[in-house]
């Protein structure tokens, strides 16, 4: 019924569905197994009806092509392929993303590649800049391959799906100031909700931008 559990200092058990369909439960540290399997029987219906959400947006969402004509994603904005024949780089952005015809065949690993180096670039230096206005120090970042979550925190590192860099702008700050505040705070109590909120106010909407649009950060 669900796919894994997160025990943490919390009071009450939750759920949530990620991007990838993945049923997450979480509970508090000392919760009985009885009072988890009452919670689940009782989460049945909610758990089947948001995960066939979850699933029918993946199946809907067409597989990439890496030919000329197919759009992708950066910072938000959608940019046409063109496949070129006499070019110097695999691939580059200018106004639209041109590849070059040597490498079309091998398009998607190209792309991922490309991705992840600005994501190396553009999360850090979002990651340095919440850092700061939290007094914090960042400077251990990894970029990571993960299909289900935007960022995670541990043992002062910060980890973000290289994905993210197709997401707005706006989306990525949210990412980052939740993950910055879990450098702080290691659960999601109400100290962590005001701290996330205080770095970036507007953080409910971008919840429920990522909720709404995740399953279409990918390629």
């Amino acid at each position: 019924m669900y796919d894994k559990i997160i025990r943490s200092r919390r009071k009450t058990l939750g759920l949530e569905i990620t991007p990838g369909a993945e049923v997450i439960l979480r509970v508090p540290e000392q919760a009985r197994d009885s009072d988890i399997e009452k919670f689940l029987k009782k989460s049945v219906r909610w758990i089947q009806r948001h995960k066939e959400k979850v699933l029918r947006q993946i199946q809907e969402t067409p597989k990439k092509q890496y030919e000329e004509g197919e759009t992708f994603l950066y910072l938000g904005n959608e940019y046409p392929l063109r496949v070129r024949n006499k070019q110097s780089s695999a691939l580059v952005l200018e106004n639209t993303f041109v590849l070059s015809q040597t490498h079309e065949k091998e398009g998607r690993r190209i792309f991922t590649s490309w991705y992840k180096k600005e994501a190396r670039k553009i999360l850090g230096e979002r990651a340095r800049v919440y850092a700061v206005l939290d007094k914090k120090a960042c400077t251990n970042i990894r970029i990571t391959s993960a299909r289900r979550r935007w960022g995670s925190c541990g043992n002062g590192r910060l980890n973000f799906s290289w994905r993210l860099v197709m997401a707005p702008l706006e989306i990525i700050d949210y990412v980052v100031a939740h993950e910055v505040a879990h450098l702080t705070h290691k659960n999601h109590k109400k100290r962590f909700r005001a701290k996330v909120k205080g770095l970036y106010p507007n953080y409910k909407w971008a919840e429920t931008w990522l909720k709404q649009n995740g399953h279409l950060l990918n390629i």
